[in-house]
């Protein structure tokens, strides 16, 4: 709590959104899924859900949709506007020479809209935010990895 409280301050914004994001990274590794539920990483991470910066509220979201089983989908229904912010990441990716989006590949954009999606009210949002015809470009332009999410 005392971090999401001064999130003003640059380095607790800096050590929070460096923290989440080795946790994002984190979830690459399937079998560290264990340790996100004995640690109760789902209870630690919601409440960043609710944060005022996109980029940290989003890299959440992508975070809990890798780690929560399918009957909580409901806990990443997103309300935030997070699902906006990954689309727009995802087409600055795209535009990239290097395909990358604030340290996020275009695989990465990819599979985190697709674990998002798994809620319901989710997959209408990723579509109503104009992801559609970026995945469409993605099959267009991407290499196998990109593809492959």
């Amino acid at each position: 709590e005392p971090f999401r409280e001064n999130l003003k301050s640059k380095n607790v914004l800096y050590l929070v959104k460096s923290s989440i994001s080795i946790l994002n990274n984190m979830t690459k590794c399937p079998e560290n899924r264990q340790f996100y539920q004995e640690g109760s990483a789902v209870e630690v991470l919601q409440p960043y859900m609710n944060v005022a910066n996109a980029f940290i509220k989003s890299v959440t979201m992508m975070t809990l949709a890798k780690i929560i089983d399918e009957e909580q989908s409901e806990l990443i229904a997103d309300d935030t506007g997070a699902i906006d912010f990954l689309v727009k990441m995802l087409q600055q990716a795209l535009e990239a020479a290097n395909r990358r989006s604030r340290g996020f590949s275009v695989a990465e954009l990819c599979e985190g809209l697709a674990k998002l999606a798994v809620n319901e009210k989710n997959k209408k949002k990723v579509a109503d935010k104009g992801a559609l015809p970026l995945l469409v470009k993605v099959f267009e332009t991407g290499n196998d990895l990109e593809k492959a999410e």
